[in-house]
């Protein structure tokens, strides 16, 4: 017959066990809000490489022609298409840790850590418990 320590204790340890459990599906979910952000930066980089690329073309197109207006307009537009992409770089970069400080991401993050902490501690207690248990009833049966 199991003592009450012994109960408490694999008690403790089964709800750690689900603790744990909890947090780590929690923080696989919060993975899966990770890849979204990687995602969207990597439209961006498609975005930046082909307002480089566009660019690019612009600037050989230049060497092909002697017409001075023609040159201005390109250079001009050159110029804008890359202080675009430059601008676009630094909001998404700019809201995207501002989405992590302050929003919800950082919020889950830190309950599942607490989860995966408390879920240890009732764990290493709840053994402590149960080997207290089993010892007293061994003195018992001895």
């Amino acid at each position: 017959m199991l003592s009450k320590k012994e109960i408490w204790g694999y008690g403790l340890e089964f709800t750690g066990i689900f603790l744990l459990l909890v947090g780590v599906l929690l923080l696989f979910n919060l993975g899966s809000w990770d890849k979204e952000k990687s995602e969207r930066r990597y439209i961006l980089q498609e975005e930046i490489n082909l307002a480089v690329l566009s660019s690019l073309n612009d600037i050989a197109s230049i060497q092909s022609t002697d017409d001075k207006e023609y040159k201005e307009t390109v250079a001009k537009s050159v110029t804008d298409a890359t202080n675009n992409a430059y601008s676009s770089v630094i909001m998404e970069k700019e809201r995207r840790s501002i989405e992590f400080k302050a929003g919800q991401f950082s919020t889950f993050r830190v309950f599942a850590l607490l989860l995966l902490i408390i879920g240890i501690l009732f764990i290493v207690r709840g053994r402590w418990i149960g080997i207290q248990g089993i010892t007293e009833r061994a003195k018992e049966i001895n």
